[in-house]
């Protein structure tokens, strides 16, 4: 079941999944993304509407969904959008019961989708917190460690990043 602020109650409560649209050509970074979703917005004969989050989980999954649609059909968007290895919750996103609160998330994984709408292969990246990064790609025989360059460049053409909330030091 969903609770009232979007997120899984029960046993999978600490951990969440938001789909953040990235059509707008406005939207180059993940906080812009984040913003965006968040932003207030009329809705026809509904009226005015915002998303906020009252709290947020220990594990959030945030999928930029790269592929849109017009009148020509559906196609990939393969602009890069800046993901950083850490990012705090935009302020617009928080509700006023959170306001001024901090909250920071690590990222952990991503997974890259190589081709078009068609079809195509998954590569996975994910961090060893000893070893640094990793690819995993089932067309190699086993994961390999990345170079910083290679992974700047992959996160941000990705889709699917998993972070980890950042504890409070206090």
């Amino acid at each position: 079941p969903t609770g009232t602020d979007g997120l899984v109650d029960g046993p999978a409560q600490n951990e969440a999944m938001i789909q953040l649209p990235i059509s707008d050509q406005e939207v180059t970074t993940l906080e812009d993304a984040l913003t965006a979703y968040c932003a207030e917005e009329q809705v026809e004969n509904f009226g005015r509407r915002m998303i906020t989050f009252s709290r947020l989980p220990d594990t959030l999954t945030i999928v930029l969904k790269r592929f849109d649609y017009d009148n020509y059909g559906a196609h990939k968007i393969f602009r890069p959008i800046e993901v950083p290895n850490q990012f705090e919750m935009p302020q617009a996103c928080l509700h006023p019961a959170l306001a001024g609160e901090h909250i920071r998330y690590n990222l952990k994984s991503f997974v890259e989708h190589q081709g078009g709408f068609g079809g195509g292969h998954y590569v996975t990246y994910a961090e060893d917190e000893e070893e640094g990064w990793f690819k995993n790609d089932d067309l190699d025989t086993g994961p390999r460690k990345v170079q910083e360059q290679e992974l700047e460049r992959k996160k941000n053409t990705s889709y699917l990043y998993v972070f980890t909330k950042v504890e409070d030091e206090n």
